[in-house]
């Protein structure tokens, strides 16, 4: 389940015990990522490499070129990103009318003649 959130393995995946098809070495199953889930959310199958040997992997992959003209996509697409969100920060972003609301606070200030009545 890709959600950002680090999986908390349950008891019983610490008891269950499978070796690493990569390492040889025989772990719990908590050491090795899910791979499918029953229907109440605990897990049916776990992959054959431990999450050791997939950080390995993962280290010693080598990294893809990017072509350039995607480069300069990304280049120019962060710029944007970083421009709207500077302008946000400063309060130079899109901004709402602010008469509607000025409005409807000077007419309820007018019948009331109170402010503490509006809270």
């Amino acid at each position: 389940m890709p959600s950002g959130v680090p999986r908390i393995p349950r008891r019983e995946e610490w008891i269950l015990k499978k070796i690493c098809t990569r390492c040889g070495e025989e772990k719990p199953w908590a050491k090795f990522s899910p791979g499918s889930y029953w229907d109440d959310g605990s897990v049916r199958r776990v992959q054959s490499y431990c999450q050791d040997c997939h950080a390995e992997i993962n280290r010693n992959r080598p990294k893809k070129p990017i072509a350039p003209e995607r480069l300069a996509y990304l280049v120019d697409y962060k710029r944007q990103q970083r421009a709207a969100l500077r302008a946000e920060r400063t309060s130079d972003g899109k901004r709402l009318p602010s008469a509607p609301i000025r409005e409807l606070l000077n007419r309820a200030v007018k019948d009331t003649e109170d402010w503490v009545l509006l809270g």
